[in-house]
């Protein structure tokens, strides 16, 4: 389970504005939370940090992450997941779920400076 906030943010004048923030629990995969109308096309941008550890998580992550973004407006819309390569097992599990979801990801970002892999990777 992580949480979820979303800020919608309204300018008034030019000097000032409006915050409306609502947070929620969001439990990965969850057929009820994925068809939430009050959650979907809410999103331009999703974080996951540190999130892919077990190979079970991968495939509710990726499925959530994308229903969020699915967008009927011309936005462009990102998930960008922060992953430490832990081991090649998740990494191909990672790759394997992406191809089947057709959720593909660019490499942004990739440091090597701890002795693990760690990357940034963008989903559109």
């Amino acid at each position: 389970t992580i949480t979820t906030t979303t800020t919608t943010t309204t300018p008034h004048t030019p000097s000032t504005h409006t915050n409306n923030t609502r947070t929620q629990a969001l439990k990965w995969d969850e057929d009820a939370v994925l068809s939430d109308n009050t959650l979907r096309h809410r999103f331009d941008v999703v974080f996951g940090s540190d999130v892919v550890y077990e190979s079970a998580c991968i495939v509710p992550l990726l499925t959530t992450a994308r229903a969020l973004l699915t967008q009927p407006h011309t936005t462009p819309r990102m998930f960008l997941l922060a992953f430490v390569h832990r081991s090649d097992y998740l990494k191909d599990l990672l790759d394997k779920a992406c191809v089947e979801l057709e959720f593909p990801y660019t490499v942004v970002h990739s440091d090597t400076t701890t002795g693990l892999e760690a990357s940034i990777l963008l989903f559109k």
